[in-house]
Order: structure tokens, then sequence, then C-alpha cells
């Protein structure tokens, strides 16, 4: 009982302690006085990252869908070709190009070898961007949540207690470790257009996360208007002549 009395006395304080540590907490913010907007993130929202030729047929099987039903609601394009422009020599170029075209002829799309007088185009354009170096902190409650599971299948003292626990932080631990993958200073930016005397039909945009090494696969750095990097400024010296 003694021992009860004391473990219901020992919870009581630690809620009050997190309690005044919240108010404490509020009450600074409240205080707090800044000549300039302060500085904050973006609520968190998740972005694929492509790591595999995989992943680049998933987007392909979403762009032919896009087009497919582009194509249905148009009755001027229903009997009309489509034609892609022949691809670069990067990997992902090559590979997009063969996805989609078989994505589409597996739909009924005609889809021309050359251009013809007639025809729909279809373009697909890839952006790079490199990122100075980031910090990306992980989602409040993470840990809490992890040594939670963790704490409370160590406390439980039986095996018929324990086994739905650990289950428990199994899940956990696969969210904190297989289902949310890491960050990287490398993004790319997939635009696909489908368009048509002059006017765009579709047009579609995604942003994903590379692999660092990988950026090679989807732009040569060595060509212009297809790669943008952020340049931290540098001092000039001037001489007098």
């Amino acid at each position: 009982m003694k021992y009860m009395h004391f473990r219901h006395k020992a919870l009581a304080a630690a809620r009050l302690a997190v309690v005044l540590a919240l108010a404490v907490s509020l009450s600074a913010c409240a205080l707090y006085r800044s000549q300039l907007p302060v500085a904050t993130t973006y609520e968190a929202e998740s972005q694929y990252k492509m790591q595999s030729a995989g992943h680049w047929q998933v987007l392909a099987s979403d762009v032919a869908d896009r087009i497919f039903k582009a194509i249905e609601d148009r009755d001027d394009l229903l009997m009309k070709p489509l034609y892609m422009e022949p691809p670069n020599s990067r990997p992902f170029s090559l590979g997009f190009y063969k996805l989609l075209t078989s994505e589409l002829v597996s739909r009924g799309i005609q889809v021309s070898l050359e251009r013809e007088s007639d025809v729909v185009d279809v373009e697909y354009d890839v952006l790079a961007v490199l990122h100075n170096d980031r910090m990306q902190r992980p989602p409040i409650g993470t840990f809490t949540a992890i040594s939670t599971g963790v704490s409370a299948a160590r406390a439980l003292n039986s095996m018929a207690e324990w086994i739905p626990a650990a289950i428990g932080a199994g899940v956990l631990a696969d969210f904190a470790s297989g289902a949310v993958t890491s960050t990287s200073n490398r993004e790319v930016l997939i635009s696909v257009s489908m368009s048509y005397n002059n006017r765009y039909v579709v047009h579609t945009s995604s942003v994903y996360y590379i692999n660092d090494p990988d950026y090679e696969q989807f732009v040569d750095p060595m060509a212009r208007g297809h790669y943008v990097q952020e340049f931290k400024p540098r001092p000039v010296r001037v001489t007098a002549q």
C-alpha cells in the first residue's frame, strides 16, 4: 500500500512538472519580441524518393492514365497519334521514354515512331536542384512514441502481455527505420506535357528526392538549363591596373 501511495504521488508530481514547464514555455513565447519576422518551418509533408527504375515505371503509368483520360475527353484527339521526341543519353530519359511508350500503347493509344503532319506532341523535361546542406529534424513525438513503446514492453511481466506490446513496438520500429527514408541534398522536378495546336492539353509536374550519387542518371551536369545549384557568395579581389 505504501508503494502504491508513493507511486501515485510521484505520478502527480510528474504531471505538475509538465504543466509548469508548458506554462513557462507559453509565457516565454508571449513575451518574445523581435524586429524581424521569426523564421518558421512549413507543416510536415511527405515527398517521395525516387530510388529505382521501378519508381520510374510508377510515374510513367500515372502519366499514361492522365493522357488517356485527356484524350477520352477530346473527340478531336481520339484518332490522332502521339509523338515523343527521342530521348537524350541520360538513363532516366532513355528508360522513361520506353516505359511511357509501353504504358501508352498498352492502353490502345497510337504512338508514332516519326513525326507526322498532324500529331499530338508529348514532351518531358527534368530539372535537377542541388541544395546546400540542410537539417532534417525528426517529427515531434517520434522518439517519445518509440521510447513509450519500448518502455511499455519492458514493464510487462507475462509473455501473453509482452507479445502484443512487442508487435506494437515493431510497428514503431518499422515506422522509424523502414517506411521513412532519409532526405538528400538533391531533388528532381519532372514535368510531362501533351500539347496540340500550340495548346497544352496535359501538363503535370512532380518533385522527388533522389540519392545524391544518382543525379547524373537524370541530367547531364554540363548541360545548360537542366541543372540548378545554389551558389554561395564569394569575395572578389579587385586590383588596380
